[in-house]
């Protein structure tokens, strides 16, 4: 596999992780269950939660946020690499994704710490 051609894998992989991670957003603000991969560090004890309606309150619109902006990534990659050379709006895509990446990190971090 060529350099471009694993990009172009990262990117659909994003694409998928996006989507996984609208569900996961939604599970938790509508079912309350708390999915590892997105929401707490791998050392996290899901079942400490202090209060998992606020968690749920606070974190499912930043994680609806996040794979949004995984989503837009994502398909703004396959256009570019598929469909049409943009690689302008791709820059700038891959720009926001990592601002919106690093927030969520901080945003996470903050909230693993007030509710376990």
């Amino acid at each position: 596999m060529s350099s471009n051609g694993f990009w172009q894998a990262v990117d659909l992989m994003i694409l998928l992780v996006g989507v996984y991670g609208l569900y996961a957003a939604w599970v938790l603000k509508n079912k309350g269950k708390i999915i590892k991969l997105f929401l707490t560090f791998k050392d996290t004890d899901v079942n400490t939660c202090k209060d998992l309606q606020g968690f749920a309150n606070e974190m499912s619109p930043k994680l609806g946020t996040l794979s949004g902006t995984l989503l837009a990534y994502g398909m703004v990659s396959v256009l570019n690499y598929y469909v049409i050379d943009i690689h302008t709006l791709y820059w700038m895509m891959m720009i926001v994704f990592l601002i919106v990446l690093f927030w969520y990190g901080m945003a996470i971090k903050k909230a693993l710490n007030q509710y376990f």
